[in-house]
């Protein structure tokens, strides 16, 4: 007989290591989540590829962040997000960023 290790558990007959258990947390909060902000895309209404998208910066930035550490800061602050379809999101990025450049080469207007 095999007995699990301690770090793992035993649900019915199948053996869920703590990776598994974080990714059903992940997968049962994001859907949450998903749910909460209307379940498709606030631009164009798509229900399919959705991601959050920054609307104010929070301590999550860049790439790499994680998606754990992603769902989370959705939970601690919703009204940083919106729920936008992959397209949406990268168009959304690159509007934000063409801005950023403008504000960067405008000249100051002294008052």
């Amino acid at each position: 007989m095999v007995t699990p290790m301690a770090a793992e558990k035993t649900v019915g007959l199948v053996l869920i290591t703590p990776t598994q258990r974080r990714n059903n947390w992940y997968v049962r909060k994001r859907l949450e989540l998903i749910d909460q902000f209307g379940g498709k895309c606030q631009e164009c209404g798509d229900s399919n590829d959705l991601e959050f998208a920054h609307v104010k910066p929070t301590d999550v930035v860049g790439l790499g962040r994680g998606r754990n550490r992603r769902v989370l800061d959705v939970l601690k602050n919703p009204t940083h997000y919106r729920l936008l379809c992959h397209p949406c999101h990268k168009s959304y990025d690159a509007r934000d960023a063409r801005s950023e450049m403008i504000e960067l080469v405008s000249p100051q207007r002294e008052g």
